[in-house]
């Protein structure tokens, strides 16, 4: 980010590996460089290692879902 009037110039960059252990299922690892600040990033905002997971829910993944615990209480 550069911004022209005061000439501030800002970067970041976040390198990652994720893993897909199951379907639906993300891990996320990886380093974060550079001098931009972000608090809604991190607790610290800045630099430095970080894990993020995640989990894609869709239509179909429901109604599995809610077959496994029909099929349960039959």
């Amino acid at each position: 980010m550069h911004e022209r009037t005061s000439g501030t110039s800002r970067w970041d960059a976040a390198p990652q590996l994720v893993l897909v252990p199951v379907r639906g299922i993300e891990i996320a690892n990886g380093y974060r460089f550079g001098d931009l600040t972000d608090p809604d990033f991190s607790v610290r905002g800045g630099k430095g290692w970080f894990m993020t997971i995640g989990a894609t829910i869709t239509e179909q993944s429901l109604s599995t879902i809610a077959g496994f615990w029909g099929a349960r209480h039959e």
